[in-house]
């Protein structure tokens, strides 16, 4: 107990405090660069969430308008076949009315080609009006009807815009496959798919809507529309890849960066919406659903763009605390050098010959007491000078 409580003994504990009180100097100096890199960090995502969330939103304008333009189609042709007969009789017998033709070779299209004439002539006149009217403002390439009982396909062509007619066939063979095996209270919804065209970010997007007639199904009616990935976010904006996935999390449609497509994720395709960095933190993600579609669009930037304006701080942060921890290590070890270390040896020699001084005293034969010049207060004796 009396090393521990000794004057040497405390400076040396002084000195490791003192060192240890660097330390936290240090630590609370880099704990404010984190929490500064941290706070301009989630400046910067908040700044690259709205501007995705903006974009997003540009994308899903894209998809209401077409389902708005589906609901005004179905209407129309629900009303059209439904009184094709009398409507026909009204219109221009010249109107050059497309044949149903099959989707595949083996299909018989002609007996449903003169049963659906009178429908088809009331259809087509209506679709040239909208044709000299309407396809410029909402882009439309053609318009097709397809039976609901032989998959037999009638083109209402719009614009002269070519298509690779087999690819095309399949995919809307395996849509109308898709829906007849949806459950039943599913058929009613549109479908909405994307094909890949030749140029990289360009295709060609789809939506199909059943179409009744006392309450029974009697055609599928669809349109076709030319898609643009960079109609999908605004120019000047950062660098970004935007891809269209399906469903199934498969992409349908990309326009990457440098980084290349991103691959979906089951953390966020399971969400409406979903913000956050991708697995490996390699990209900066928003996933959003484009309703009423089942179609997901997905911005992704890569880190170097979400660290291109904080790069600078991050830099300086780690100088700093480089340089803050080099000068609290020098003075520390200065202030060791020159007051704690002295001390101690000063306090060790004390003790050394305070020791030394009590074992002469103990073990000399008379008694022995040392007293205080000042006022004669006993300062040091031995057994035999109790009674001094």
């Amino acid at each position: 107990m009396k090393y521990l409580a000794s004057f040497h003994t405390t400076l040396k504990v002084s000195r490791y405090l003192f060192r240890a009180l660097a330390v936290l100097l240090w630590l609370l100096i880099a704990f404010v660069s984190v929490f500064y890199i941290v706070n301009a960090l989630h400046e910067r995502e908040a700044e690259i969430h709205q501007e995705l969330n903006l974009n997003a939103d540009q994308a899903q304008r894209y998809i209401q308008r077409t389902a708005d333009v589906m609901k005004e189609l179905k209407y129309v042709a629900g009303n059209r076949l439904s009184a094709g007969d009398a409507v026909a009789q009204g219109q221009n017998g010249d109107m050059a009315v497309p044949n149903f033709e099959p989707l595949y070779p083996d299909s018989d299209c002609s007996a449903m080609s003169a049963t659906w004439r009178n429908s088809l002539q009331s259809l087509a006149w209506f679709m040239r009006y909208w044709r000299d009217n309407f396809t410029a403002a909402y882009d439309l390439n053609r318009i097709f009807l397809i039976g609901s009982d032989n998959l037999c396909m009638a083109n209402f062509g719009l614009r002269d815009v070519p298509i690779e007619r087999d690819q095309a066939l399949k995919v809307l063979h395996q849509r109308i496959e898709q829906y007849r095996n949806a459950p039943q209270n599913e058929r009613g919804n549109n479908l909405f798919w994307i094909s890949q065209g030749v140029r990289p970010g360009v295709g060609y997007f789809y939506a199909l809507t059943p179409v009744y007639m006392a309450n029974r199904l009697q055609a599928m009616l669809g349109v076709e529309q030319t898609i643009r990935m960079e109609s999908f976010f605004t120019p000047g904006s950062l660098p970004m890849s935007v891809t269209i996935f399906d469903d199934n999390g498969q992409p349908l449609i990309s326009l990457a960066g440098a980084e290349g497509k991103i691959q979906s994720e089951a953390k966020w395709m399971q969400e409406r919406m979903w913000f956050g960095y991708s697995s490996g933190f390699r990209e900066l993600v928003l996933k959003k659903s484009l309703s009423p579609s089942s179609l997901s669009i997905v911005y992704s930037v890569s880190v170097d763009q979400v660290l291109e304006r904080i790069r600078m701080l991050i830099i300086n942060a780690i100088v700093l605390n480089i340089l803050s921890g080099a000068m609290l290590f020098a003075l520390a070890r200065m202030y060791e050098r020159r007051i704690f270390i002295p001390a101690e040896n000063d306090a060790q020699r004390l003790e050394e010959h305070e020791q030394f001084n009590r074992k002469i005293v103990a073990s000399a034969p008379v008694g022995i007491c040392i007293l205080r010049t000042a006022d004669g207060t006993n300062i040091l004796s031995n057994e035999l000078a109790h009674n001094y």
